[in-house]
């Protein structure tokens, strides 16, 4: 079965294609339990360690309290990723990785409701039960707003990390992380030279961010971006600040932030 395999090195994603991962070789040890051995082939080790992926641990106790062949395999990308903040998956891809096929599903709702539903639902359980760490969102990307999602396959899906330590939430009192602060800056900067919006409303904009809506947010500003284009292109009068300050109020309105 080809595989594809995918890596993160900074801001860049990286696919390749193998024939298989690996091979597995069922054995007996001297007491009778059935164990299991993987062989990797050469060429899929030095792929994977050209990258920095840090340490990552598979909790076989999680797979199996897993519900579902998708759960696992969800599960298994999750920790192969290193997934940090959100990971912008293209559908094909994300096909191949679970069922084998990049057009396993023809319609993103036979995707969503066979596949990713039920396996993040699962991995959310298993948080919630403090079985593991960390369990993953999802939203499809469609360039188009209002695109019939049922009939057809969006152009990729973001995946979105929670955990306990990253949630991007505050108690009041306490400091902001380092890396919200960072990103928050970003938002800042982004409003202020690219879409004119007036430093005291970006400065206070920024400041509903949370990490885990950072890759909603890149999605947001891809769909913006396109809207924004067309109306350039067809020499349609908008006040661009305006437009993306009413428009980001709802992005945080969406998320659940309050007091807008």
């Amino acid at each position: 079965m080809e595989q594809v395999n995918q890596q993160q090195q900074g801001d860049q994603t990286y696919y390749r294609k193998f024939a298989c991962l690996f091979k597995s070789e069922l054995y007996q040890d001297r007491h009778k339990n059935w164990m299991v051995k993987f062989r990797f082939d050469n060429n899929v080790i030095r792929f994977f360690y050209n990258f920095d992926k840090g340490v990552s641990r598979i909790d076989l106790n999680a797979i199996n309290q897993c519900r579902s062949a998708s759960s696992i395999k969800l599960y298994l990308i999750m920790n192969c990723w290193a997934v940090k903040g959100f990971t912008i998956s293209k559908t094909a891809h994300i096909q191949q990785l679970m069922h084998g096929r990049e057009d396993y599903y023809k319609t993103w709702s036979a995707l969503d409701n066979k596949c990713l539903t039920f396996a993040c639902k699962d991995l959310k359980r298993l948080y919630r039960n403090h079985i593991i760490d960390q369990y993953l969102t999802y939203k499809p990307f469609f360039l188009e707003e209002g695109k019939k999602e049922k009939h057809h396959l969006p152009e990729h899906i973001t995946f979105t990390l929670h955990d306990r330590c990253t949630s991007g939430e505050t108690a009041e009192g306490t400091e902001v992380s380092s890396e919200l602060r960072g990103q928050r800056s970003k938002l800042k900067l982004r409003l202020q030279c690219n879409y004119d919006v007036s430093e005291k409303k970006a400065d206070q904009l920024s400041g509903y961010l949370r990490l885990d809506m950072i890759g909603d947010l890149e999605d947001f500003f891809l769909r913006k971006d396109y809207y924004i284009a067309n109306c350039k292109r067809s020499n349609k009068k908008m006040n661009m600040g305006g437009y993306m300050t009413t428009a980001m109020v709802g992005f945080f309105k969406d998320h659940g932030v309050e007091g807008l």
